[in-house]
């Protein structure tokens, strides 16, 4: 109950601003830096990244990629992205030959030619566990009790705010005589 008093004592404003710092900060990230979430579904990179993290990704070129970072590819045969590290890296006048392996996988991948100007998905950021939470928030009833609590919150804000006024005018015109004096 304390929370709930919390909250509804925050200024219109303050709310707000944070109704809107939460819903953009996404949308801002990915627009302005390039930054783009992706949930891991796979144990390939365990202990580093493990199935539920969420992992942020930018746009970097082939030849700006070096051995050891953790990059983002496109699995043809699983119809999936993955998140594996580099292990080596071949650079030719125009293409890279890069190899990666997952963590606890024994074997490395096969060996992806890219262009040296193409630019791929790598790894800058993990999210332990916050995947599971982007999970929830993907399905209907998810969204749906979202938003009636935003409701039910602004509604809350509101009914106390006409008890507050409504109060304070009773105060002021329960004894006329008293109020003008005062004044």
């Amino acid at each position: 109950m304390d929370k709930f008093k919390v909250l509804s004592h925050l200024k219109k404003p303050t709310f707000n601003f944070f109704l809107i710092i939460l819903f953009l900060t996404p949308a801002v990230a990915s627009f302005y830096f390039g930054l783009q979430p992706h949930i891991i579904s796979s144990g390939s990179m365990r202990p580093h990244i493990n199935p539920g993290d969420v992992v942020l990704t930018k746009p970097e070129k082939v030849v700006v990629i070096s051995t050891g970072e953790v990059i983002l590819l496109f699995d043809n045969s699983l119809k999936s992205l993955e998140a594996h590290r580099v292990v080596e890296i071949v650079r030719r006048i125009d293409e890279s030959i890069i190899t990666t392996k997952g963590d606890s996988n024994p074997n490395k991948d096969p060996v992806l030619t890219q262009p040296s100007n193409l630019p791929l998905q790598k790894v800058v950021f993990v999210l332990p566990n916050a995947g599971y939470l982007l999970e929830i928030t993907r399905s209907d009833s998810a969204k749906y009790l979202v938003g009636a609590m935003i409701l039910i919150l602004i509604m809350a804000r509101s009914i106390l705010k006409s008890r507050k006024n409504k109060d304070s005018k009773d105060k002021f015109t329960d004894n006329p005589r008293e109020s003008v004096e005062e004044l």
